[in-house]
């Protein structure tokens, strides 16, 4: 192909997305309609005269993350089989469109998904439980988009970052391991987590001196002094554009 990038090929390719998975994604928001009516009446506080306690926060962050990290973790498994990735590969679009598919859907389209399916119930839901409990309490998009010390933002950029890098990961991740690329995916951040603490606790633990204190412990880099947690932040914070790039290579090793 003579166009490294066409826009008619992604709009396609993303037609084709909605289409061949239409029925897996018609069930998955049923699910996620049904766990988020279910949730919100467990982790909510109902009863008559007891202090309002919705709860709404707690189900956005476990359900958020349970169906972006199974939707992204799965977006690949498809391809996972010789004759369905040969078909897959064979069909006239570049690495990069396919790229930018996975991206649109993985980042933008499933986590709107869910904020539009999840928003929608807690405005019923608040309205229900003031009415019931003539209070004035008000939708968590309201309460979580002020972000003050009382009350952090869970929509703070460090907060949409950390989605971000995760739900890369195991996009990536469904590509690598193909079949239950989510759970292997999981399984391998499980263990590079630990890694990671293992790392943490033998630096500041072992090889430092006792009498050194952590937050006063920092490494000199180009003439600057730099603290170790410093460094693995920007190491984080470079694991979604890389996690992408790896996923592009990826896709066009296996043109090939």
């Amino acid at each position: 192909m003579h166009q490294i990038f066409s826009f008619k090929r992604y709009i396609w390719l993303i037609k084709r997305q909605l289409v061949e998975n239409a029925a897996t994604y018609k069930w998955g928001i049923g699910i996620l309609i049904a766990l988020t009516v279910v949730l919100l009446g467990l982790f909510s506080d109902w009863k008559t005269g007891a202090h309002p306690h919705l709860g709404h926060a707690e189900v956005f962050v476990l359900l958020g993350s349970g169906f972006l990290f199974i939707y992204s973790g799965s977006f690949f498994e498809s391809i996972g089989s010789k004759y369905k990735g040969m078909f897959y590969f064979s069909l006239p679009v570049t690495s990069l469109e396919r790229t930018v598919t996975a991206f649109t859907f993985v980042v933008i389209l499933f986590p709107a998904l869910f904020l539009s399916i999840f928003f929608i119930f807690d405005c019923v839901a608040v309205q229900l439980y003031n009415l019931v409990h003539h209070t004035s309490e008000e939708m968590l998009c309201i309460n979580i988009l002020s972000d003050t010390p009382k009350n952090p933002s869970l929509f703070s950029w460090s907060s949409i970052y950390t989605y971000i890098t995760f739900i890369s990961l195991f996009a990536l991740g469904s590509l690598m391991f193909g079949k239950n690329g989510t759970i292997k995916t999981g399984l391998a951040l499980f263990v590079i987590c630990l890694v990671y603490v293992g790392l943490m606790a033998l630096i500041y633990k072992i090889i430092l001196p006792s009498d050194i204190k952590m937050n006063n412990f920092s490494v000199n880099i180009g003439g600057t002094m730099v603290h170790p947690t410093n460094i693995f932040s920007l190491i984080l914070y470079l694991i979604a554009p890389l996690s992408w790039i790896v996923l592009y290579f990826k896709l066009k090793e296996k043109e090939v």
